[in-house]
């Protein structure tokens, strides 16, 4: 368990980094957009939503990884070293926290991979 809590300390460090990205990368192209067409509807950034987001995935993050790791101690994972069930359950944590940030920040998870 206390590797799963290492492993998401740094998922939530990088969901950190990516909300801020993100914020960055909106505001930098919602000032282009207003200076290139000053006539064209963007919607503003708004810092609040990037910052309930992360805080919503963050706790999907922390919630995921006990789950997981307690569902590694019944399974076949539980003759893994703790060091592999802490990845594998950080990972699940990970990709499902991952999701939940760009959902609740209007974003297609599937199209952000792919496009």
């Amino acid at each position: 368990m206390m590797w799963a809590l290492g492993f998401t300390a740094v998922t939530v460090v990088g969901l950190a980094a990516l909300s801020v990205g993100l914020l960055v990368m909106q505001a930098l192209v919602g000032g282009s957009v207003q200076v290139l067409a000053p006539e064209s509807g963007i919607a503003s950034t708004d810092a609040g939503t990037f910052g309930w987001a992360f805080a919503l995935a963050a706790g999907v993050a922390l919630v995921t990884t006990a789950g997981a790791a307690r569902l590694t101690e019944s399974t076949p994972a539980r003759r893994w070293p703790p060091v592999l069930q802490g990845l594998a359950a950080a990972a699940v944590a990970a990709l499902l926290s991952l999701v939940v940030l760009l959902l609740r920040l209007g974003i297609d998870p599937v199209a952000f991979l792919v496009d």
